[in-house]
């Protein structure tokens, strides 16, 4: 230990400004270091703010096509909520005094917006064409596809396609 101590004596004595110079080599590397460490974290800093701006545009936009959407009369439904439509369906057509021939689901299609349904109904012309002319229920966005009426045995039959609109 006493070799070391001399040698450091020696080499500080022929050199008396390698300690400073050590020290500030050392302050440097640790203030370039910090200084690299802190560009980074701005640059970091400047993404989140950056990210976070477009999420705010995003929900704002979102909010904006929310209320539009939930002022228009009519409007998706929840796929568990079809059942429901379906018997509104089906008590106005009770209402109206026709009788429900046949019904069923189509074959599903690619889309996953809507279910297309097909019906088969009968009854008096009046009230088949009542039906057809508010053909609605409540506020769920309903679109009929096709229908087809013919006169059977003095009733008006009519085929209906429609789709129900999901969200």
């Amino acid at each position: 230990m006493t070799r070391l101590n001399e040698f450091i004596h020696e080499k500080v004595s022929r050199y008396p400004l390698l300690p400073s110079f050590l020290l500030l080599v050392s302050t440097f590397f640790l203030f370039s270091c910090v200084t690299i460490r802190l560009a980074d974290v701005y640059e970091n800093s400047r993404s989140v703010i950056g990210t976070s701006a477009t999420m705010k545009d995003a929900i704002h936009e979102w909010k904006i096509r929310s209320a539009y959407l939930n002022n228009q009369p009519y409007r998706p439904v929840l796929e568990e909520q079809i059942p429901s439509v379906q018997a509104d369906i089906r008590t106005i057509l009770h209402q109206k005094n026709i009788e429900m021939i046949d019904y069923h689901a189509a074959s599903p299609g690619a889309s996953t917006s809507y279910r297309t349904f097909e019906m088969t109904c009968s009854g008096s012309y009046n009230a088949v064409s009542s039906f057809i002319e508010n053909f609605h229920v409540r506020d769920a966005l309903v679109q009929m596809e096709s229908l087809s009426l013919a006169n059977q045995q003095g009733k008006t039959l009519a085929r209906i396609t429609y789709r129900i609109y999901i969200k």
